[in-house]
């Protein structure tokens, strides 16, 4: 018996000594290269152990940041080290190329999501910077109402009214002034008469684009007949697409500024939801799978789901910012969506945008019956709400780089 309990004693001490081995190694390497799983059995252990130490120490500091000062931390080691092949969060490495950049590539990057992160709040989320009606390039009220010719004369109040509004009508002209008849309104005075008509010309195409969009878009929710409602949807992406691969923002944000307006709606918005509970003022107002027999409401939100799934929100759209060029079309239009999409898929949309921006197009477009019924089950490909999205640590053959350099 004596035997085998200084046989047992000393098995546990081999296993004691081992785990002390483990933990002092894992301890270091984790800290080194900032696993976020590492540092998790690091710190059980040590409790298990009742250790304390340096990297112990250090290991339990990182674990109590919150999730974007984490992901700086493994950005700022793999930086450190060279490890270009890291796979860390997308926004932060983006908002991180900025801060720790001599040159950045946007020097308002920063700035802005501050203060979005602001405006999103409960505080601050109808902060009128901004709203869509401060789009340095939409065409004027009175600019709209007079391109509908005598009838917008007779209800011009009408029609500025209802310029960003709900129509289940054609639109008489653009929403946007694109950029080529912003600078013959400013220019034009300047310009020979075959200027004036080159550029005239390429203002006629914008608008006629502009107008063949919005009527693809009635087609598709229902406002005006039409034999193949898929096929005026389909012609939408691609026309998103090209204007995106032409680089083409001017095309890009009217027809993301012409679902906006269409989605402006509040009575078909209060004909399809209702609160959940009185006290709530929250809605559910989530669109059916089948387009057949939905309201053109719950169409227009199926559309602008397969939208921000396929086409980005613009190529440069800080052209589009106010003079000191701090929020983009997609800030603008995330809040937008934040108060005026009651739904519970509102996170989805914006997973999508995000989807879409960083992970780019869609090397194939599904059928449209596909994307309206895929849309429920989008996941954010980027979102660092989700933990399972975060960087466990680098790939194997790059753990040499952080483990030969301990700083």
């Amino acid at each position: 018996h004596k035997l085998q309990h200084k046989s047992e004693l000393v098995k546990e001490g081999a296993d004691l000594l081992h785990k002390l081995e483990t933990l002092d190694s894992l301890a270091s390497k984790s800290v080194q290269t900032v696993s976020r799983k590492g540092l998790e059995k690091v710190v059980d252990l040590a409790d298990e152990l009742c250790q304390e130490g340096g990297d112990i120490v250090e290991a339990r500091a990182l674990l109590a940041l919150d999730t974007q000062a984490f992901l700086e931390q493994e950005y700022l080691r793999a930086k450190q080290v060279g490890d270009e092949r890291r796979r860390i969060h997308r926004e932060i490495r983006l908002l991180m190329e900025y801060k720790y950049s001599s040159e950045p590539d946007d020097a308002n990057v920063e700035a802005r999501r501050e203060r979005l992160a602001h405006v999103i709040s409960a505080s601050g989320r109808s902060h009128r910077d901004f709203s869509i009606e401060n789009i340095k390039n939409l065409r004027s009220r009175d600019s709209y109402a007079k391109s509908a010719g005598l009838l917008g004369l007779l209800r011009k109040g009408v029609f500025k009214k209802g310029m960003l509004m709900y129509t289940s009508k054609d639109i008489p002209t653009s929403l946007l002034v694109c950029a080529e008849e912003m600078y013959l309104l400013e220019n034009g005075h300047e310009m020979t008469s075959s200027e004036r008509s080159n550029k005239k010309e390429r203002v006629k195409r914008f608008k006629n684009k502009a107008l063949a969009n919005f009527r693809n878009i009635l087609e598709y929710c229902g406002e005006v007949k039409c034999e193949d409602p898929d096929g005026a949807a389909r012609k939408i992406l691609r026309r998103g697409i090209k204007a995106f691969e032409a680089g083409d923002d001017d095309l890009l944000v009217e027809m993301y500024l012409q679902m906006m307006k269409q989605l402006n709606n509040p009575v078909g918005r209060s004909e399809m939801t209702k609160p959940i509970l009185d006290i709530t003022n929250r809605f559910v107002d989530t669109f059916d799978s089948h387009r057949n027999g939905s309201s053109a409401y719950a169409n227009a939100l199926a559309l602008m789901a397969m939208m921000v799934s396929v086409i980005p929100l613009s190529t440069k759209s800080s052209e589009y910012d106010p003079d000191d060029g701090s929020i983009t079309m997609e800030d603008r239009v995330i809040v937008w969506m934040l108060n005026n999409m009651l739904t519970t898929q509102t996170k989805k949309y914006i997973s999508s945008i995000h989807n879409v921006k960083y992970g780019g197009i869609p090397k194939r477009i599904q059928k449209i019956k596909k994307l309206r019924e895929n849309f429920s089950r989008v996941r954010g490909k980027f979102s660092i709400a989700d933990e399972s999205e975060l960087d466990d640590g680098p790939e194997q053959e790059n753990e040499h780089l952080y483990l030969q350099r301990n700083t």
